[in-house]
């Protein structure tokens, strides 16, 4: 999939391209121990935390750039309605594998 630059700047564009690049090319095992280690589990627990101690269930929230959607799946399976744009890319087609939906917008 490739990211949608039209109308950006040419040096806008190829930093878009190589961030998307970068994400593409981790993305079968982004949520594996490459892309979701120790560190980020800990990151995403607190932000959990955080996230069930401000909003009550049926919130309405939105996971900007939800890549692979783990946080946009585990937001709604809490009974909120949830949102996850992000630009298509390999990691937004592993979001499909889990949901049967991509997080696109």
């Amino acid at each position: 999939m490739t990211v949608e630059t039209a109308g950006y700047p040419d040096s806008t564009r190829a930093r878009l391209l190589e961030t998307q690049d970068a994400f593409d090319s981790v993305a079968a095992d982004y949520d594996g121990a490459r892309g979701n280690n120790d560190l980020i589990q800990d990151m995403r627990r607190e932000m959990w935390r955080w996230l069930d101690a401000t909003f009550a269930p049926a919130s309405r929230l939105i996971d900007l750039g939800c890549g692979t959607g783990l946080d946009a799946i585990r937001m709604a399976g809490r009974r909120n309605t949830s949102s996850g744009p992000d630009r298509p890319s390999e990691l937004t087609s592993r979001s499909g594998i889990r949901t049967g939906r991509t997080c696109t917008g």
